[in-house]
């Protein structure tokens, strides 16, 4: 006769009144019952390149990744709004924020007659005073970046109001924006 599993393994739990070794009664008090460490927690980040360098802003924050399209200059305004431009009939700010997190001398400079570089793209941000843009020089991915791989921002780092942390993930590393400080 073939045995189930559940009969094979019956023969291993103790039935009703059968005695329970003394060993088993009392467990010593210098065992701890095994606590559970809860899963790391992951967010998600929008990656991209400035200069040489890779910044990474939440993901919940990126309305949308947008090729470069005509901008319009909003005269005497400050040097990093590069202009405006319209997106589907909204018309947004485009920020350069190379020069203020010291990557840059000056902010990008383009014109009409000469097309932007093939990979820059515009990250359109959701932001609770409007939505703005930035100007970034390459998107590289959604990355998903574990807490434990965070660290505060050297005193060193640009502007530093703008950089939240740094974060570290399979040897790389991840300059954190803080989107709403990107316009002040």
């Amino acid at each position: 006769m073939k045995l189930t599993w559940a009969q094979t393994l019956e023969r291993f739990f103790f039935s009703e009144g059968e005695p329970v070794p003394a060993a088993w009664e009392e467990a010593p008090a210098s065992i701890a019952p095994r606590t559970v460490v809860p899963p790391e927690t992951e967010q998600r980040f929008l990656a991209f390149r400035l200069e040489n360098e890779t910044f990474a802003i939440p993901v919940e924050t990126v309305r949308e990744v947008v090729r470069v399209p005509l901008l319009t200059p909003v005269p005497r305004a400050p040097t990093h709004l590069l202009g405006v431009m319209n997106l589907r009939g909204e018309v947004l700010p485009v920020y350069d924020i190379k020069p203020r997190l010291q990557l840059t001398p000056a902010p990008v400079q383009w014109s009409f007659n000469t097309p932007p570089p093939r990979q820059a793209r515009f990250i359109v941000l959701a932001d609770h005073e409007g939505d703005l843009c930035i100007w970034v020089d390459q998107v590289e991915d959604v990355v998903s970046l574990k807490a434990s791989g965070f660290e505060s921002a050297p005193m060193a780092v640009g502007e530093r109001a703008m950089i939240q942390g740094l974060a570290r993930d399979a040897g790389r590393l991840y300059i954190l924006l803080d989107v709403e400080k990107v316009t002040e």
